[in-house]
């Protein structure tokens, strides 16, 4: 009879190799629906659903490269609601402070910032989410925080975080693979991050979905 603890350790190893294997099962999965070599209906994998570009995109081929080390995360929403809350704000205010112009005499209205006084009124932007960065990194690099697409109104992370709530804790769990595909007439060989993620809450289970990066390209 095994010991406790290494019964244990062997649950625990299960559990993970389950795990793997439903990610690469998606992953997979998504890549055939792209190359029109599975079924179609795995789009429908996307977080957030499936856009009207991510309903059309097509790719002759894809493989996958590399895998990194799964990234794991536990937190709290209530942390979290306040570190979107406080990055949002700042970005509100710098927004508008970007936005003041002058009117030229034709009408036209000009920035009246140089690129280092807007450089400037960013930085506290900046900050904020650098906190989100070093507080909870697993969540911020699926929310793209520190990038233009975090701020995009279809950006996922958002829809889910607000099914979430404000209370308790939750799981965020990711897994980048590296896919190549050869592309154009001359089949240029690219290579483009797919990351599978799962959410966790008392209140959301989005199950293992395909984080899309924008709406607008597999990137």
């Amino acid at each position: 009879m095994l010991p406790l603890v290494a019964a244990l350790s062997l649950v625990v190893s299960s559990a993970s190799e389950s795990s793997d294997a439903e990610v690469r099962a998606v992953a997979d999965s998504y890549l055939r629906a792209l190359t029109g070599r599975g079924d179609d209906h795995a789009r429908e994998l996307l977080l957030g659903g499936v856009s009207m570009d991510a309903e059309i995109f097509t790719l002759d081929s894809a493989r996958v490269v590399s895998r990194e080390p799964v990234r794991r995360e536990e937190g709290d929403l209530g942390t979290v609601a306040k570190l979107m809350r406080d990055l949002d704000q700042e970005g509100r205010l710098a927004r508008a402070k970007l936005l003041n112009t002058d009117t030229h005499a034709s009408g036209m209205a000009v920035m009246t910032l140089s690129q280092a006084e807007a450089s400037k009124l960013l930085e506290p932007t900046r900050e904020k989410a650098e906190k989100f960065l070093r507080t909870y990194p697993v969540l911020s690099s699926m929310a793209r925080v520190g990038k233009e697409i975090y701020w995009h109104p279809k950006n996922p992370i958002r829809g889910v975080l607000g099914k979430a709530g404000h209370e308790g804790r939750y799981q965020a769990e990711l897994h980048r693979f590296s896919i190549e595909s050869l592309e154009g007439p001359n089949k240029v060989p690219r290579q483009w991050p797919l990351r599978v993620v799962r959410f966790k809450s008392g209140a959301v289970d989005t199950g293992w979905r395909i984080l899309p990066a924008s709406d607008w390209s597999v990137e």
